[in-house]
């Protein structure tokens, strides 16, 4: 029985960590107050659960370090899941140079967003070196929440 309640919990831990990717591609998160404030949220409750003995389990390590890490993906699942059912229809756009880009395996682009470094992936023109001199990066962007944005459309164009 305890095996197959370990394999549910991986499941659904795999799960939401599937969403957490394919959602974060999608925001521009631009400080780290959320992530640190996730955490402490975190351990607050798995701190809590060992307080009020929650668990009679022999290893309460494993159990505390289960208990943060599904804690800690649930929280970010339903920060972006929350995130985007907020965003609206207000479109900034904002012109950013290209820092980079690679084109193994999908193409993609390296630019910094309000001194944050980001890379994602976009479709390149084409290869050449003055790729970083010719294109900049177009982005449309909606701000969900402060220091939060979600991405629109994202276009490599050429400079004017």
């Amino acid at each position: 029985m305890k095996k197959k309640y370990n394999n549910v919990i991986l499941l659904i831990a795999l799960g939401l960590i599937a969403i957490i990717y394919i959602l974060r591609h999608n925001f521009l998160i631009t400080t780290y107050t959320y992530a640190i404030v996730i955490a402490a949220i975190s351990i607050a409750v798995t701190l809590i659960a060992f307080i009020f003995k929650v668990t009679r389990q022999k290893d309460k390590v494993l159990f505390g370090i289960k208990s943060f890490v599904m804690l800690y993906i649930s929280i970010w699942t339903l920060f972006y899941s929350y995130c985007y059912v907020q965003k609206s229809t207000n479109v900034q756009t904002a012109i950013v140079p290209i820092n980079g880009y690679y084109t193994r395996r999908t193409d993609g682009v390296l630019f910094t967003f309000q001194d944050k470094h980001f890379d994602r992936k976009a479709f390149i023109p084409n290869y050449s070196d003055s790729l970083i001199d010719k294109y900049v990066i177009k982005l449309e962007l909606v701000e969900v929440i402060s220091n939060v944005y979600y991405i629109n459309k994202l276009h490599v164009i050429p400079k004017n």
